[in-house]
């Protein structure tokens, strides 16, 4: 068969015919009808397909919503997102990051978790070199913070993120001398300061260096050891001493404005006093007793402030019957009170005691006691530290915004946080939820064995613990409480994060000391956490004399390789111009070295040796002395020679300058001096002159 036949018989088995084109059209229709009808997992309802969306984690979730239309519609409902939260964490949020949505809510909270968990950021701590470091008060605006010591009276500003010290450091007196003093309180702009012989002061900080100081003209009979700054008035401060008094100071004045005395005969001194902004003071005694003050402060001032009018006592006495009927008093059980905080929503205020496991709620109004905290904390141990989480709340306006951190020269409303060895605020710059989204607030209370316990602390009635947490092995010294995490501290300089809704220690940061440092281990006030701060990304703490600051942003990872970024070559430049250009500097330098060295060894040739000008004429009127002749060198030594010959020189350079004036002299020979010209005084160089030339008449 030749080669044309077999092309022609190949050509007609690719030439289709009308019966194969219908068969593959009827295959083809079959096909769509099958592809048409839908898949099994479009089968199920709405409902079983997000309960099954809901197992996923958020990467997976938002990939998912990239397969079709259909599950895009599914996942964009914010119910799946809220069931993926509930199963992801095993329940809903005690309160919200943000009310975006849930969505938002989920992605935020796994994102700010997983920085806190592995987050490699910068860790850093630095020493004030003040002492003890008792109260703290940190400005998220600008990064700085203030730190006060008890035992030295002094406060330094530093910044968190640097560690850098201001050099100006805040005194307790006017004298700037550093003294030890019983009790402290940092705020915004003041600082107060109690002192051991009854009497307090003020420091107003006025700018970023400055401040004035002001000394209250009254004082205690006994050492101070409670104050109390009220945020909402600078007009008032408080201060509580071991004589049983607590004083209000009017700062306008200094004086004292009132004084308030101990309602129960077992009672010797408060310990603790709590201001809020309804004009309520509650000031709680070593008895247990407690008493709630309802004064209008500003009625009070007032009337300090108008002493010596006539109607002045009767005003007083008007006041003092009022606030005497006004007042509630609250029965103590002979355990000292240790911890009060007030919730001006509920208007109640919870209270602590010495030596004891649980936690009471107080009715500001009529003083009942309204719910118990207890069953968490083993009998036996005693409360340490206690935190109730009160802030307010501030949306997120996108997802974005709150994933990046925002830059810390960003103002940014409510972002001063206030501190005391007492209490650690509980604000952040993104967490918040208003009373609508709120489900709980957190109650944190820590004991002195290390245990944590989180409590509902909305609940009235018998309370019982919503969580317990152990990790540590001593007790606990400081809380910090915001939406997406707890960091507690305590005595032995130990810090642990947890997620209040799974209970996990997300990060640990350790105390470590080498083993040849001498710190004492046993000391209390070197090894304890008093102060706690946090934020989204950022923390502060007070560990005896130090402080520790972390940073897990994103711009703060370690392994972020744009850290690391390679130098750019200079294009200016060359790498050969600049090396030139460096050894011909250090060439220069080499060479003035050198014409230093010539112009010294001059200097102290002409010098005969670095002689002064009275060593010169001593030592010349030493040669003249003796009887020697210079015109044979082997009589002198070779050195008296060249100083010799040093000296001759030296005044020839003299002879040379008054050459005119000496040849005129010669002249006139017939010229004698007169009486006044022969007593007149010479200078050392004639005279050094005249006796070398009685040397040479001799010769």
């Amino acid at each position: 068969m030749s080669n044309s036949q077999v092309n022609r018989q190949s050509l007609n088995k690719e030439i289709p015919t009308s019966q194969s084109i219908n068969n593959y059209s009827e295959n083809i229709h079959h096909e769509l009808k099958k592809d048409d009808r839908p898949c099994f997992i479009q089968q199920l309802s709405v409902e079983i397909v997000t309960h099954i969306f809901a197992r996923l984690d958020p990467i997976s979730l938002a990939t998912v919503s990239k397969v079709c239309s259909y599950w895009r519609h599914i996942v964009n409902n914010d119910s799946c997102w809220r069931d993926a939260f509930v199963s992801y964490f095993g329940c809903l949020p005690f309160k919200r990051l943000c009310l975006d949505s849930w969505k938002t809510e989920y992605i935020l909270r796994t994102h700010l978790i997983r920085k806190w968990t592995k987050g490699r950021g910068t860790i850093m701590s630095f020493n004030p070199k003040i002492g003890s470091l008792h109260s703290m008060y940190v400005n998220s605006q600008d990064t700085n913070m203030v730190v006060a010591s008890l035992d030295q009276g002094v406060a330094a500003k530093c910044n968190m993120v640097t560690g850098k010290i201001d050099r100006h450091l805040l005194y307790s007196t006017n004298d700037n001398i550093r003294l030890q003093i019983t009790a402290a309180k940092v705020d915004k702009d003041r600082i107060l300061w109690g002192f051991e012989h009854g009497y307090i002061t003020l420091s107003i900080r006025t700018n970023s260096v400055s401040s004035r100081l002001k000394v209250f003209s009254d004082f205690h009979q006994a050492p101070v050891k409670i104050l109390a700054l009220p945020t909402y008035s600078q007009e008032v401060v408080f201060s509580g001493a071991e004589d049983g008094q607590v004083k209000i100071w009017d700062v306008t004045t200094t004086s004292c404005a009132w004084t308030l005395y101990p309602t129960s005969s077992l009672a010797k001194e408060p310990t603790v006093i709590e201001t809020v902004n309804d004009q309520y003071i509650i000031i709680g005694y070593d008895d247990g007793s407690i008493v709630i003050w309802d004064i209008n402060l500003y009625q009070l001032t007032q009337l300090n402030r108008s002493m010596g009018t006539d109607d002045y006592t009767e005003k007083r006495n008007n006041m003092e019957k009022s606030m005497n009927e006004k007042k509630t008093v609250i029965s103590g059980n002979g355990n000292g009170v240790k911890f009060i905080s007030y919730d001006l929503e509920t208007n109640t205020f919870i209270v602590t005691f010495n030596n004891e496991t649980k936690v009471c709620k107080y009715n500001v109004y009529t003083g009942k006691c309204v719910a118990v905290f207890d069953g968490g904390h083993v009998i036996g141990n005693s409360i340490t530290c206690v935190q109730w989480d009160q802030s307010t709340s501030i949306p997120i306006v996108s997802l974005e915004s709150a994933l990046n951190p925002r830059p810390m020269t960003r103002k940014k409303k409510g972002g001063i946080i206030p501190l005391s060895s007492s209490s650690s605020s509980s604000s952040s710059s993104v967490i918040g939820t208003p009373k609508s989204g709120r489900r709980a607030r957190l109650l944190v209370t820590g004991d002195n064995m290390g245990i944590i316990c989180l409590w509902n602390g909305d609940e009235n009635g018998t309370v019982n613990p919503i969580r317990v947490l152990s990790g540590h092995f001593v007790g606990i010294s400081s809380i910090y409480i915001d939406a997406c995490k707890i960091v507690t501290g305590s005595d032995d300089g130990w810090i642990r994060m947890w997620n209040p809704l799974t209970g996990e220690n997300i990060n640990t940061l350790g105390n470590k000391i080498p083993k040849g440092a001498a710190v004492d281990r046993d000391d209390v006030n070197m090894m304890r956490v008093k102060n706690i701060w946090c934020n989204d990304y950022q923390g502060v703490a007070t560990i005896g004399h130090q402080v520790k600051c972390w940073d897990f942003s994103v711009g703060k990872q370690f392994l972020n390789h744009s850290l690391k970024q390679k130098a750019k070559p200079c294009n200016n430049i060359s790498r050969g111009k600049i090396k030139y250009e460096v050894k011909e500097s250090l060439k220069k330098f080499e060479n003035e070295k050198i014409e230093i060295e010539k112009e010294k060894k001059q200097i102290n040739k002409m010098s005969m040796g670095g002689l002064s000008n009275d060593e010169m004429l001593d030592y010349a009127l030493m040669i003249s002395t003796q009887e020697v002749d210079y015109r044979q060198p082997d009589s002198v030594d070779d050195e008296d020679e060249e100083l010799l010959k040093a000296v001759i020189a030296s005044l020839e350079l003299t002879e040379n300058t008054n050459s005119d004036t000496s040849s005129s002299m010669v002249s006139q020979d017939e010229d004698w001096p007169t009486p006044s010209e022969l007593n007149r005084p010479r200078t050392e160089e004639e005279e050094l002159q005249y006796i070398l030339e009685l040397s040479k008449t001799e010769q």
